[in-house]
């Protein structure tokens, strides 16, 4: 079976911090993919992975957040764009870059569900911060 690579994106509010948490990757084994992105506010730099068979995300991919629900954990959750209850079963775990108070490793909760075209998706983490921003990664849990 072949192996298959993983995508993150690494991101930072600085130069410096950008380094750090490249850095960080790298000792786990991710590469650098492409050039440094800056948005204006953040920059990010695209991660790369290959993992073997039986350790792989269902997906491979970035999601933009669209809405989130605060809430203590297991009463919160987060919504992307369009439908993708396919790539988020429960107990998925995925990560958020780039927002305001959120950043970090979420567990899925329960059964993701569409509300108005978009796929809410219940954690198990608290989220305190409502700031619509930020992105969904996902990534190979070893």
């Amino acid at each position: 079976m072949s192996n298959v690579i993983n995508y993150q994106v690494a991101t930072g509010a600085s130069a410096a911090t950008l380094k750090t948490a490249v850095e960080a990757l790298v000792v786990q084994g991710w590469s650098t993919q492409g050039g440094v992105s800056f948005d204006g506010t953040n920059y990010a730099q695209a991660m790369m992975k290959v993992v073997t068979p039986g350790n792989v995300s269902p997906f491979v991919g970035t999601y933009v957040i669209t809405a989130v629900t605060t809430g203590v954990a297991g009463a919160a959750s987060v919504t992307v764009d369009g439908d993708q209850i396919i790539n988020f079963p429960i107990d998925f775990r995925f990560t958020i870059t780039g927002s305001t108070g959120k950043d970090g490793t979420y567990q899925v909760r329960a059964a993701a569900t569409i509300a108005g075209g978009d796929t809410v998706i219940p954690v198990d983490q608290a989220i305190s911060n409502a700031t619509v921003d930020g992105t969904v990664v996902g990534y190979a849990v070893f």
